[in-house]
């Protein structure tokens, strides 16, 4: 939902695909460190093992979570802008 509302947005199609593309890493990032800390507690695995997995993935959702700030900026609000004020306001 998010990137056809960019791409209808007045933002550029070259600029949602390289803002998407970016993305494709994090997201990757984040999937691979998640199945990682999966094997670690399913499997027997040092508890070192286990700590650096979790820091993992820690590292991967703050970043993730930068990410999608910036797609959030990207992205057009989807309430309608209030209608600004014209004139003075009314005097009793």
């Amino acid at each position: 939902e998010a990137l056809a509302r960019l791409k209808a947005a007045t933002v550029g199609k070259k600029f949602v695909d390289a803002l998407m593309a970016d993305s494709d890493q994090v997201i990757q990032t984040l999937k691979d460190s998640c199945a990682t800390l999966k094997e670690c507690i399913s499997g027997d695995v040092n508890d070192d093992a286990k700590l650096k997995a979790t820091t993992d993935l820690t590292n991967a959702i703050t970043a993730f979570d930068n990410k999608m700030r910036s797609v959030k900026k990207a992205m057009p609000s989807e309430q309608t802008p209030k209608p600004k004020a014209k004139g003075k306001a009314g005097k009793k």
